[in-house]
């Protein structure tokens, strides 16, 4: 007996076989059946893992979204508007991986993550408004840009986005993607 190790699909698969001599020639006794096995066990374990990551995507939307209503409360408008879009770009992304076979990408622009899932999906006004709330991501991150943010910063501003991500994240939670 014979023991060999295979690297299927970045997984290292050890397995055993029985050389046998058929009419003078040597055949693996159940080899097809030993791939075919070794095949299923890879996907379920690639299944494991995008489902795990589709889970943390959406633990960490509802995350971000709890912190965006805290820095509500707390009078932190930037941080709130900022946490309501790293709350719906993340529960996009948990979308794209129940859509698509590979990770999303790293981008941040909401509008672009729909573009990728099939924007066809989404009422018009929540593409509108993904738009509207990438801007906030972008300038949030700079310095040149956070006197414009602060601008559009207000406790009223500040509020409006919260309840249209509220809105968004209810919808987004019944569709089946």
């Amino acid at each position: 007996m014979e023991s060999r190790a295979i690297l299927l699909n970045n997984y290292r698969v050890g397995y055993r076989f029985h050389l046998y001599k058929k009419e003078n020639r040597f055949t693996f006794k159940n080899l097809t059946l030993a791939y075919l096995v070794i095949f299923v066990i890879i996907k379920i374990m690639e299944l494991s893992v995008k489902d795990k990551r589709i889970k943390y995507w959406l633990s960490q939307a509802k995350e971000d979204f709890k912190t965006a209503r805290i820095m509500l409360f707390t009078r932190r408008w930037k941080y709130s508007i900022f946490m309501c879009q790293q709350s719906i770009e993340k529960f996009l992304k948990a979308i794209y991986m129940t859509k698509n076979e590979n990770f999303p990408p790293r981008i941040h622009n909401l509008f672009r993550l729909a573009e990728l899932i099939d924007k066809k999906l989404f009422p018009d006004e929540y593409l509108e408004f993904f738009s509207e709330l990438s801007l906030f991501y972008l300038s949030s991150r700079y310095p040149e840009d956070i006197d414009k943010m602060e601008e559009i910063n207000s406790k009223e501003a500040a509020r409006k986005i919260f309840k249209k991500t509220e809105d968004v994240f209810k919808w987004l939670s019944k569709i089946q993607f």
